[in-house]
């Protein structure tokens, strides 16, 4: 599928559909070349030990087709970047000796494909259709204004919605079911995410992943009651468990807290009495709650995330959500996950996260416990060419043997990275 009909499919509005194509050009996506296919055409998963590559991208169900087209393409879209994406992994020694064990494992040949546009599309269509009804009832608005609305409801709308914590904890569920059939097959998974998907295999990593360790929890600072409550329970287990299960709540400051922290009474003694015991009937059903909504230990073996708007929407550096982010990258350093975060320079919805050498210490100092980095990295890439400002946000998919090569120097560089840390510890 050529650059022009994705964009074609794509974008609503001619006037958004005459801009991309002037500014993107029209060139297809080239064929994966012969001598780089022979890995991929020798990737047999029903003999072989394989990893499973699953691609999110954003929700935005808008095409003439509609939703059903708009799926089409995104299968098609992912099917064409997985086969470029595993010609450059196995082109790459580096790569092909972390994640692939010197080419004892292969990378399933079949694309793991995660469209969620089915979950957002209701609130999509709803959003739409009153802005056509402002537009009837009070004028159409001038051309730049026309423009920015339909960027705002087509192309971001989708960003916005997975922010949502309730919204993201519907694809985190639809997610969770694909995620676990690829572990009931013995495989591991790396998750692939572009723009809104990024956020959403982000929050999904950060709620599902099970780097809580009720030990180390108590330096969040809980009551002591609440210390000698969990300090009696070995079990590592994720946010979500948590949360499912009662022990931990949401609070109306979006913050994390024990169940009825933030509760007051008259007696406080006897609020005492009952949220202690509550606290301690949750904990009970816990184990039950992390086998049934946390990732096995060593399902993850990895993200991508590429035009990443997280750290402007849904990355919070500070309080509990920020004490989150970084007990999830101490447990990646630890456990030898990765994290790949690339972005297009012209991309103005993709966005770098900080990877430098003194993360651990970073970490460190924010949490006060030791961080010992066992083949665990993060590193952010970036492209610079092959698209232009209004372009590059679709760079990805659109260019995706450019995009594919980005990938692979990013994650040699991340790889020689974690050998090197590991070497100083």
């Amino acid at each position: 599928m050529t650059g022009c009909s994705v964009l074609n499919k794509k974008l609503p509005g001619p006037l958004l559909i005459a801009i991309a194509v002037l500014t993107q050009g029209c060139s297809g996506v080239p064929a994966v070349p012969d001598n780089l296919k022979k890995d991929i055409q020798s990737a047999d998963c029903s003999q072989l030990e394989c990893i499973d590559f699953i691609y999110l991208h954003g929700s935005r169900p808008v095409t003439p087709g509609g939703a059903a087209q708009a799926e089409q393409d995104f299968y098609e879209q992912i099917d064409t970047m997985h086969e470029w994406v595993q010609a450059e992994l196995y082109n790459e020694p580096t790569v092909q000796k972390y994640l692939l064990a010197d080419g004892k494992r292969k990378i399933n040949p079949k694309a793991g494909r995660f469209y969620w546009g089915h979950v957002s599309g209701d609130d999509y269509s709803v959003v739409q259709r009153m802005t056509d009804w402002s537009q009837l009832e009070h004028g159409m608005p001038g051309p730049v204004a026309r423009l920015m609305q339909q960027v705002f409801v087509t192309g971001i709308h989708d960003t916005f919605w997975v922010s949502g914590f309730e919204n993201a904890r519907r694809v985190h569920f639809k997610l969770h079911e694909k995620i676990m059939n690829s572990v009931a097959q013995g495989r591991e998974v790396v998750l692939f995410g572009h723009s809104a998907g990024a956020m959403a295999i982000q929050t999904y990593a950060l709620y599902q992943v099970p780097f809580v360790d009720l030990q180390e929890l108590l330096s969040m600072g809980p009551s002591q009651k609440f210390k000698d409550i969990l300090g009696k329970i070995e079990l590592q287990t994720c946010l979500r468990a948590m949360l499912e299960s009662g022990v931990l709540e949401i609070s109306n400051e979006g913050r994390l807290a024990v169940q009825l922290t933030t509760v007051t009474m008259r007696d406080q003694g006897a609020l005492e009495a009952f949220r202690e015991q509550l606290v301690r009937e949750k904990l009970e059903s816990l184990p039950e709650f992390t086998q049934n909504f946390c990732l096995p230990p060593n399902a993850l073996r990895g993200l991508v995330t590429y035009g990443n708007p997280a750290l402007v929407l849904d990355m919070k550096l500070s309080g509990d959500r920020g004490q989150t982010l970084f007990y999830f990258m101490r447990y990646l350093l630890q456990n030898g996950l990765f994290w790949l975060n690339i972005n297009h320079v012209r991309d103005p919805m993709g966005y770098a996260i900080y990877d430098g050498d003194d993360l651990p210490d970073i970490l460190e100092r924010n949490l006060g416990l030791p961080v010992v980095p066992n083949g665990g990295f993060f590193v952010s890439g970036a492209a610079t060419g092959g698209a232009t400002v209004l372009s590059a946000h679709s760079w990805y998919w659109l260019k995706p043997h450019q995009f594919s090569k980005v990938l692979v120097e990013t994650f040699a560089k991340g790889v020689k990275a974690a050998e090197l840390s590991s070497d100083e510890e």
